[in-house]
C-alpha cells in the first residue's frame, strides 16, 4: 500500500467530485483487483467529466495508474459511453502507453451509477445493501483523479469544474473557486433576478434546489437554470410529507416504478409500487415490509419517467426511510445470491427519451470547457460539504489567507476532509462556514 498517495489525497482534501462526496484518501486505503475510472456522466446535460478527459486525458490517467496501485488493483478499466467520441479519442491515444481497458456504454439512465456501472463492466452484482469493496471494484470519478494529479503537483482542491446550463445566456462548462456564490456566478450569465427563475445544483434527476445564497461546494457538479414555470419545478411543488401523502392514494398499482426500477431489475427485491399501495392505503406501518425502502438508490426514474401521472414514488420512499430510522432501524438486507432480471436489456431507459420526458430537449446542448480564471470577490466555504464530519477551523476574523492555505482540517481520528481557500483575502467570519474576501 502507497501510503504517500494516501497523505496526499488527505491533505489536499479531496473528495469525490460528484455525489455524496466521500473522502478520497478513505478509498485507497481500500485492496482491490479492479479499478474503475467513471467516466459515463449519470445524469443528464453535464459535460463536465467527457471534456476533462478529452483535454487532461494523460493526467487523468497517470493519476488512475497511480491509484491502481496504491489500491493493488490488477486491471484499471475506464467506463465511458460509446458516444463521447472525443474524449474516447484521447483515451485510444493512450492505450499504448498505459496498461488499462476502455468499456464503452449504451447512453440510458441511470449508467454512471456506481453500482450499475460495476455490473455493466464486469458483470459483478454488488449485493443490495453492500458496497462496491464487497465484489472487488474501487469506483473513482474522472475529476477525483485530476485532483489526485494535482495534488501529486502540490495543488489542493481550490476549484469546481462544473457545467452551467438551461435558460442562461450560453451554456458553458466552468472551472470556478470553491465556496463562490450562486447569485455571484449567475449574475452576467442569466437574463434576469435569480428568484426569477429555477435553479438546482447537480442534474436534474438527484438535484437540490438552489437559492442565491448557496455557495459551489466540492460536489457541485451542475447549475441548471429553468423557467419558474418549468414542469420539473412545478412537479415539485406541494411535496411536502402532507403533499406526499395526499397523494400517494392514486396509485393504481400499475407497477411501471417497479418494472422500470434499475434496481429491481439487477435483483433486489425493491418493490416502489408495494410501499405505494401500503402507505396510499392506510395500511399499519410494517416495518418488516417498508425496510425494502432501504434498497432504493433514490435515482428518481420510478417518479419523473415511469409514472404516468408522476405520483411522488420517491418521495414517500425517503419518507419510509427517515420513518424507519427514527425508529432506530437499519438496513437489515444484504443480499447475495441476486439474479438479473431477463427484461432489463429491454428495460433501460435511453437518456434521450428521458430528457424529452422531462422538458429538457431544447436544453440538450453543447456546454463548452472554458478555462479563463474566473474574478470572484467572496467565497463562503462551508465547514461540511459531503459525508464525514464538519472540518475544524483554523483561522480567526481578521486574517490574512492566501489562495492554497489550509483553513480548517479534519478532526483527528475521523472521516472529512481539509478545506482551503481558495481565495487570497481577508477572514470575514467563522461559523459553520467560512467567509473570505478580497477586500
Amino acid at each position: 500500500m502507497n501510503l504517500n498517495l494516501i497523505d496526499v489525497a488527505r491533505e489536499a482534501g479531496i473528495v469525490g467530485a460528484g455525489g455524496a462526496g466521500f473522502p478520497t484518501y478513505v478509498k485507497l486505503q481500500s485492496n482491490v483487483d479492479t479499478l474503475i475510472v467513471n467516466a459515463a456522466e449519470c445524469e443528464p446535460l453535464l459535460r463536465v467529466d467527457q471534456q476533462l478527459l478529452e483535454r487532461e486525458c494523460e493526467r487523468i490517467i497517470s493519476a488512475a495508474d497511480a491509484a491502481r496501485r496504491t489500491v493493488g488493483a490488477r486491471d484499471l478499466i475506464v467506463g465511458i459511453k460509446a458516444k463521447y467520441k472525443n474524449a474516447l479519442a484521447s483515451l485510444e491515444e493512450l492505450l499504448g502507453k498505459y496498461e488499462f481497458k476502455v468499456f464503452k456504454l449504451d447512453d440510458y439512465y441511470p449508467a454512471g451509477d456506481e453500482v450499475v456501472l460495476i455490473y455493466d463492466v464486469l458483470g459483478r452484482i454488488v449485493p443490495a445493501g453492500g458496497i462496491p469493496l464487497e465484489v472487488g471494484v474501487l469506483v473513482m470519478n474522472v475529476e477525483s483523479l485530476l485532483n489526485i494529479s494535482n495534488a501529486i503537483d502540490g495543488i489542493p482542491v481550490l476549484d469546481k469544474y462544473l457545467t452551467l446550463t438551461g435558460q442562461v445566456i450560453e451554456p458553458v462548462t466552468l472551472k470556478v473557486p470553491i465556496g463562490v456564490l450562486l447569485e455571484d456566478l449567475l449574475s452576467e450569465r442569466m437574463d434576469g433576478r435569480f428568484d426569477d427563475f429555477f435553479v438546482i445544483t447537480g442534474g436534474p434527476m438527484m438535484s437540490t434546489v438552489a437559492k442565491a445564497d448557496d455557495p459551489v461546494i466540492k460536489t457541485t457538479k451542475g447549475v441548471i437554470v429553468l423557467p419558474i414555470d418549468h414542469p420539473i419545478n412545478i412537479n415539485r411543488e406541494g411535496l411536502s410529507d402532507r403533499g406526499v401523502f395526499k397523494r400517494t392514494p392514486q396509485c393504481d398499482l400499475c407497477r411501471n416504478c417497479t418494472d422500470l426500477c434499475p434496481y429491481f431489475l439487477m435483483g433486489s427485491f425493491i418493490k416502489p409500487h408495494m410501499i405505494m399501495q401500503a402507505m396510499g392505503n392506510g395500511i399499519e406501518f410494517d416495518v418488516e415490509v417498508m425496510a425494502h425502502a432501504f434498497l432504493c438508490r433514490e435515482c428518481g426514474l420510478c417518479e419523473v419517467y415511469a409514472c404516468p401521472v408522476y405520483l411522488p414514488v420517491r418521495q414517500m420512499i425517503k419518507i419510509v426511510k427517515s420513518e424507519l430510522q427514527n425508529k432506530g432501524k437499519k438496513n437489515p438486507y444484504h443480499l447475495t445470491d441476486q439474479k438479473i432480471n431477463p427484461l432489463r436489456e429491454y428495460r433501460k431507459v435511453p437518456t434521450k427519451k428521458l430528457i424529452s420526458r422531462l422538458g429538457l430537449h431544447r436544453y440538450d446542448v453543447p456546454a463548452p470547457l472554458q478555462l479563463q480564471e474566473l474574478s470572484v470577490e467572496k467565497v463562503h466555504l462551508p465547514l461540511k460539504q459531503h459525508i464525514g464530519v464538519p472540518s475544524e477551523p483554523i483561522v480567526e476574523v481578521g486574517n490574512i489567507v492566501n489562495r492554497g492555505d489550509l483553513v480548517a482540517r479534519i478532526p483527528d481520528g475521523m472521516i472529512g476532509s481539509n478545506i482551503h481557500a481558495s481565495i487570497s483575502g481577508i477572514v470575514r467570519e467563522v461559523s459553520d462556514k467560512i467567509v473570505i474576501s478580497k477586500n
